[in-house]
């Protein structure tokens, strides 16, 4: 047993400080797995979501029963059922970790199913509406052409805000038409790139000009890079500009844009998920059958025998 398992379990141990022991060897692992903060951000919340239900009881005297009463308890806060899948996973990770350590004697989630996802479509733009987006910038202009990049770039690549925002000009490649992207984690993948975005991309890169000591691909007119919050700012007023209503768009929605387009052009999902740097096939198979139900929309509109009449 390792050394912070005997640690913990010593006689006279208060429960909390037995619980952040095991806590601790928990994190120390995912800091040598290399964890990102924010996945240590959201075991933090989950952990003490849980805790805070079970009134600090030590993880020791855990039971399957404590576990289920708090998914129900997450139910009737009307929490999304993702979330609290999100909830259940942290918990079957965790307790997954101590069992294999041997941390605890027993896995209290062992056997408790995990709830089911709830079948929805992400948020994607049609045709019409992209257009308008990419319409909306006035690309005369330093700062609406690189607005206009921006979108491109979101549209043709599926690239995260997070990813776009910490492109540098050495992850651009225009001769091999790729970017070199740092994704959750900070795994590193190659993106490529249409025709029409390499030469705008090129463009741009002209436009934004030398500034010293600054490397992200896409700034301000003062030589600052663009944080997140500024692209996502910029994404509003360019929606609101364009006239799009009655649906989100954000810089997740423009990915869920290109994986939709991705695959009703031809692609296919296995290698979908290398560009949008997905761990599990499954994360992208929804968007396989988004495609057919768009193809199945198509045809009741287009349908050769009805379109004939008599």
């Amino acid at each position: 047993m390792d050394t912070l398992g005997n640690l913990a379990f010593l006689p006279g141990v208060p429960p909390e400080a037995e619980n952040k022991t095991l806590f601790d060897s928990f994190y120390f692992q995912g800091k040598i797995e290399g964890k990102s903060p924010a996945t240590s951000k959201k075991y933090d919340y989950v952990f003490s979501s849980f805790l805070k239900f079970t009134g600090n009881k030590a993880l020791k005297e855990i039971t399957p029963g404590n576990l289920k009463e708090y998914l129900y308890y997450l139910t009737e806060k009307n929490l999304s059922r993702s979330s609290i899948q999100t909830h259940f996973r942290v918990l079957k990770t965790f307790f997954g970790f101590l069992e294999r350590e041997e941390l605890l004697s027993h896995n209290p989630i062992k056997g408790i199913k995990e709830p089911k996802a709830p079948k929805h479509f992400p948020f994607y733009l049609n045709d019409e509406q992209v257009q308008k987006l990419l319409n909306s910038p006035n690309q005369r202009t330093y700062e609406g052409y690189r607005n206009y990049v921006m979108l491109l770039t979101f549209l043709d690549t599926g690239v995260r805000l997070s990813e776009l925002a910490g492109l540098k000009l050495k992850d651009v490649n225009l001769a091999c038409r790729s970017l070199q992207v740092t994704g959750k984690g900070d795994k590193m993948r190659t993106v490529y790139l249409g025709r029409k975005l390499t030469k705008s991309l090129q463009k741009w890169l002209q436009m934004r000009g030398y500034h010293p000591g600054e490397e992200a691909v896409f700034i301000d007119k003062t030589g600052e890079r663009l944080k997140g919050m500024n692209i996502q700012t910029i994404l509003k007023r360019t929606k609101r500009k364009a006239g799009i209503t009655g649906i989100r768009c954000s810089p997740h929605s423009l990915r869920h844009t290109f994986a939709t387009n991705y695959i009703r052009n031809g692609g296919d999902p296995f290698s979908l998920q290398q560009l949008l740097g997905h761990s599990d096939i499954k994360t992208v198979m929804i968007y396989v059958h988004m495609s057919g139900t768009a193809l199945r929309e198509a045809h009741a509109k287009f349908s050769p025998v009805d379109r004939m009449g008599g």
